[in-house]
């Protein structure tokens, strides 16, 4: 019993320094990118900045945004993280403009989320989203390809071409397969049902909460 005990608390030390690690990362792209500058100096301390702020877009028009993404991408069937890659690339410019000067009201958005699940997939997928198609059935053909692929070019620029994003999804598996693969064993009766189980409904939280 004492073993299992002793090996339960470094499982979760382990989880909580692959946490801090994951999270530095993105403070410190955060940092760089929007402020040229390490963020020892006390200016970013936020791992993930509100992106709506300083725009004229509602958190109600945002929260439908992202649940359309999950729709297309599902529909689409993208890979699991294209999603959440996607919400980064729309969040990250967000914020990445308003820091530009420019505020952008919800009217605006839609080409960045339909450019943001390109990006994505172009990214992720090993068969990604074609233009073409992402204009005539995502889009249903309100942007048109071209304006989708100058729109990517400009997402390209603004992050300069570092689009590896911390994702929601990345901070899961981590968690995901520390359960699986590390939890002590024998600490239940029937345990790999319920750590999958855990893991699955883990899954639908965590596209809930962005």
């Amino acid at each position: 019993m004492k073993e299992t005990v002793e090996s339960g608390k470094h499982f979760s030390q382990d989880l909580g320094n692959i946490h801090q690690s994951l999270q530095a990362k993105e403070v410190l792209d955060n940092a760089l990118t929007l402020g040229g500058c390490h963020p020892s100096n006390g200016l970013f301390n936020d791992a993930v900045p509100n992106p709506i702020a300083g725009h004229e877009v509602s958190k109600e028009y945002r929260t439908k945004m992202a649940d359309w993404m999950v729709e297309v991408c599902t529909s689409f069937k993208c890979s699991t993280r294209t999603y959440f890659l996607a919400v980064q690339f729309f969040d990250k410019y967000l914020t990445h403009i308003k820091h530009g000067g420019k505020t952008l009201q919800n009217k605006d958005v839609h080409c960045v989320g339909v450019t943001a699940m390109y990006s994505a997939s172009k990214y992720e997928d090993i068969f990604p989203l074609h233009s073409k198609i992402v204009s005539e059935k995502i889009a249903h053909k309100a942007i048109a390809a071209k304006d989708i692929l100058k729109k990517e070019a400009e997402f390209l620029r603004l992050f300069d071409f570092e689009v590896d994003f911390v994702t929601h999804y990345d901070f899961y598996q981590t968690y995901a397969a520390k359960l699986e693969l590390e939890m002590p064993k024998n600490v239940c009766k029937n345990q790999d049902k319920y750590v999958k189980l855990i893991c699955e409904m883990g899954l639908v939280l965590t596209k809930m909460s962005i």
